[in-house]
């Protein structure tokens, strides 16, 4: 029995090393994600600085012509030097790359300054109303999306901290509550708890499943957030499949929830009309 045990706290460990094993990879390509993030907001705040350059020297070129010939001169539009459209345009592809990454605050708040920042533009009227519109558009549809995002996190914490409560009870107790199965004979009721001074090997498994299918619920989790729909799929079901080992009721009730689980479906990212707009 020993020997049984400890075998299974061998694979135990090895499991975990392995799960281990794949979280630092997501870490690392979350990394690998956020230094492109910067790179490009570096090059979105030099365009906005040659755009302010580009600014100032017209109006110094305008004050001057007005001190020396006594009447304001019509100045040269700040399109011939730099495109406001391809300012514009370049501030959102960074906005929908913050979304593509989960930057979802930082895109609601660049969103928030191109929405000031218009009428610093020089842009038809028609336009520029038409830019507020489908900017207040895309904000309302990122706040959606964020709401719908952290109800489906919800569900998975919920379940996560229900197996913790369970691991903690099953410290405590050694009584495991069986699934009733459909009765033949009237005494068969009766024989629906275990109770044993220590824990046998079967309980010892049982915590070691749990704790694997909770490693799985995280794994699980940030394959959603990240829009893998098959990953999330099979991590899923691995998770299913050890669970069906478990006879016990907390189990199987658990079970069914991550059967239900597996149907959430996968939140695209909001595609900015604005950008769509801007062609």
């Amino acid at each position: 029995m020993r020997k049984f045990v400890g075998f299974i706290m061998i694979l135990a460990v090895l499991w975990l090393a392995k799960l281990s094993y794949d979280a630092y990879q997501f870490s690392q390509r979350f990394d690998t994600l956020q230094h492109s993030v910067t790179q490009i907001e570096q090059k979105n705040a030099n365009l906005n600085d040659q755009l302010v350059a580009v600014q100032r020297q017209l109006a110094d070129t305008s004050s001057t012509s007005t001190t020396l010939h006594g009447h304001a001169e019509t100045p040269v539009q700040s399109s011939s030097n730099l495109n406001p459209m391809i300012v514009i345009k370049q501030r959102l592809e960074l906005i929908q790359f913050a979304l593509q990454q989960h930057q979802y605050i930082y895109a609601i708040d660049k969103l928030t300054q191109l929405n000031q920042a218009l009428a610093s533009y020089a842009l038809a009227p028609a336009l520029e109303r038409s830019l507020h519109e489908s900017v207040n558009q895309d904000q309302q549809a990122i706040q959606q999306f964020v709401v719908s995002k952290n109800q489906q996190q919800q569900i998975f914490d919920d379940l996560i901290q229900l197996i913790d409560r369970d691991l903690q009870t099953a410290q405590r107790n050694t009584t495991v509550q069986l699934k009733r199965q459909p009765q033949q004979h009237f005494w068969e009721g009766w024989l629906q708890l275990q109770r044993v001074d220590h824990a046998p090997a079967e309980l010892i498994n049982r915590r070691i499943i749990l704790k694997e299918v909770q490693l799985r619920l995280l794994l699980a989790r940030q394959a959603l957030n990240d829009g893998h729909l098959t990953e999330y799929q099979h991590v899923l079901s691995m998770a299913i499949q050890q669970l069906a080992q478990l006879p016990d009721t907390q189990s199987q009730n658990l079970l069914k929830r991550l059967e239900k689980l597996k149907q959430l479906p996968s939140l695209p990212v909001p595609k900015l009309i604005t950008l769509e707009l801007l062609g």
